[in-house]
């Protein structure tokens, strides 16, 4: 027997499967759901319907006559009106507590989908391929599916965890620049709370030429794979947040707040980018409060500024950004709460940090708007 070209790795609650035979995995997976002829559905936005789909039933020809339901691209989108809409979509098509969903998609089709799936008939089964490198290196696993509410970011969500999770890095020829250096934020961010040596590695990578080289699937299968190691184990240990998981959020609190911001104000910024200038704020939290030295946070906002350019942060929107920031899921008896490092790899949590701590974390990186390239 041939022995596969994949890699499968047990999480709390499934598997990540990866490498060329991640088709042969799957169809196998699937194989009870057709003889027994349980309803399998495919949730898609129409970016992935265009261009991940057809490689989708190419390799698994038996998807090909499953229903479809497509949903536009875009944040925007993961509210809970469109979960609405795909519960009463699974209804008139016959789901029963024994189907099946597979999400293919970026952050936002897992992300609903997950909270979609978790939800309908009190919960059926559901499997995440993402399509980007933000789904791959971390929203598609960990088991947390949400929508926005009130332009507040995954305010209503689910721990439900998916039966599997496949990464395909060939999918990421189908993007551009900007979103794959919008998931290597998520690569950055794990080093950052739980890997001092791969932070000193990834410091020497060229953001611009890393991302040139999407083509080189066994280059991004060890970046994806070095990322979901350090969330795997901290979610296996710590599955529904009660502490260390929330090493996790490192860069979101803050990054959080950007994005809804200027969502709502039409101008919205993809999910790394706001993690990157997350980052940069609560990596002078973390030298304020939490021991991370000057040279350490002088490092940090050079490279993650360096390579994600700068968002600028208009005087009125300080205010803004801080009543978002109050409003953050993981505040408890009204404070705000951040995870934050005391030195590259080594995240602290439950940080409490008062409102003016916060205001001039966000002045901080105002102050860095001599750097334009945004690119």
């Amino acid at each position: 027997m041939k022995k596969l070209t994949c890699r499968v790795v047990k999480t709390f609650r499934g598997t990540i499967v990866a490498g060329s035979d991640w088709h042969v995995v799957l169809s196998k997976q699937l194989g009870p759901y057709f003889t027994r002829k349980y309803k399998v559905f495919i949730l898609a936005d129409s970016n992935t319907l265009k261009y991940c789909y057809p490689i989708l039933t190419g390799a698994i020809p038996g998807l090909g006559g499953v229903d479809v339901l497509e949903v536009p691209p875009g944040e925007e989108e993961k509210t809970i009106e469109n979960a609405g809409k795909i519960w009463t979509w699974l209804s008139a098509h016959g789901a029963d507590r024994r189907s099946l969903l597979i999400n293919l998609g970026g952050g936002v089709v897992t992300d609903l989908g997950g909270f979609a799936a978790s939800t309908f008939a009190r919960g059926i089964s559901f499997i995440n391929i993402p399509t980007t490198l933000m789904g791959m290196a971390d929203a598609a696993t960990g088991g947390k599916n949400g929508v926005n509410l009130s332009g507040v970011k995954n305010q209503a969500g689910t721990f439900s965890f998916p039966l599997a999770v496949y990464i395909v890095p060939g999918f990421l020829e189908t993007l551009d620049r900007r979103h794959l250096r919008s998931g290597f934020a998520e690569i950055l961010k794990s080093a950052l709370i739980a890997d001092a040596a791969r932070w000193r590695a990834l410091k020497r990578l060229d953001t611009r030429t890393f991302i040139d080289s999407q083509t080189d699937v066994k280059l991004w299968e060890k970046y994806i794979f070095e990322a979901l190691r350090v969330k795997n184990d901290i979610v296996n240990r710590d599955p529904f947040e009660r502490k260390e998981r929330k090493l996790l959020n490192f860069g979101h609190t803050i990054g959080h707040a950007f994005e809804s911001l200027w969502l709502s104000e039409g101008t919205p910024v993809t999910h790394g980018e706001a993690v990157a200038m997350g980052m940069i704020c609560e990596a002078w939290l973390s030298h304020s409060m939490a021991g991370l030295s000057q040279a350490a946070l002088d490092d940090i906002t050079g490279y993650i500024a360096g390579n994600f350019g700068y968002f600028p942060v208009a005087p009125h929107e300080i205010g803004e950004l801080v009543r978002l920031i109050s409003h953050d899921k993981k505040n408890a008896a009204g404070t705000t709460r951040f995870t934050l490092i005391s030195a590259p790899g080594q995240g602290v949590v439950n940080r409490e940090c008062s409102t003016e701590l916060v205001k001039e974390s966000l002045e901080y990186y105002q102050s860095l708007d001599t750097i334009q390239d945004n690119t």
